[in-house]
């Protein structure tokens, strides 16, 4: 008697990834976006997910005439697979940002910029929500 339990209250979103990316029209994306740069030497920062081998946008970039450095971000390992049910999500994030801001400021070195920022298919989206908040920051 009573009332039941029939659905969770906050149900889990599930993110579902493409899991074979379409490559042509990948490459049809980068070369359209690329073709429209005015800069040629570019240090370009690659946004990846868990694992480099699933990194498509890295050969793609290595390759290209305009890349002269190619910076890979490897998704922060306390992130991956996303956090957005953790009770310390945001200090996860913070954390995060701090780790990834380090990586390029390391790699860039203090008189180079980066010219160009590609998200992989394989990155979580918290970390394009890390990236977002590098770049709009003051």
């Amino acid at each position: 008697r009573g009332p039941t339990f029939t659905e969770e209250c906050v149900k889990a979103t599930e993110v579902s990834r493409v899991k074979q990316t379409d490559e042509k029209r990948l490459d049809t994306i980068m070369e359209s976006t690329l073709g429209m740069m005015p800069w040629v030497n570019v240090s370009a920062a690659v946004i990846c997910g868990g694992q480099i081998e699933e990194c498509l946008m890295i050969n793609r970039l290595e390759q290209h005439s305009r890349i002269d450095q190619v910076i890979v971000i490897q998704t922060c390992d306390d992130i991956k697979g996303g956090v957005e049910f953790h009770e310390n999500r945001e200090e996860l994030l913070l954390d995060c940002e701090r780790e990834t801001l380090g990586a390029l400021a390391l790699a860039l070195g203090p008189e180079r910029g980066i010219g160009l920022v590609a998200l992989d298919p394989s990155a979580d989206y918290e970390m394009a929500q890390i990236v977002n908040a590098i770049a709009s920051a003051d």
